[in-house]
């Protein structure tokens, strides 16, 4: 971010725009969008970083809550998921 990469600077931005969403989804009652939200904040953070920097077991989690049906996401650097 502070080298000035376009890449993470929009993905910062979308990342904020996703805050956004969550808070009136909650204010809203819109637990479906939250869950959306959640997903696409892992999905952006996943195109950003790569496969290989979000390491096996962290995928293995997110798809197993997925295939749950649960929507998720990291709390924050990984190593655990929130659905």
């Amino acid at each position: 971010y502070n080298a000035g990469d376009e890449e993470v600077i929009q993905a910062m931005r979308e990342f904020a725009g996703k805050v956004d969403g969550a808070k009136a989804a909650l204010i809203e009652r819109d637990y479906a969008k939250l869950g959306e939200l959640m997903n696409s904040n892992f999905d952006l953070r996943r195109e950003l970083y790569g496969d290989p920097v979000i390491g096996k077991e962290n995928l293995e989690m997110i798809d197993i809550a997925r295939n749950a049906g649960a929507y998720c996401k990291f709390p924050g650097s990984g190593g655990c998921i929130v659905g």
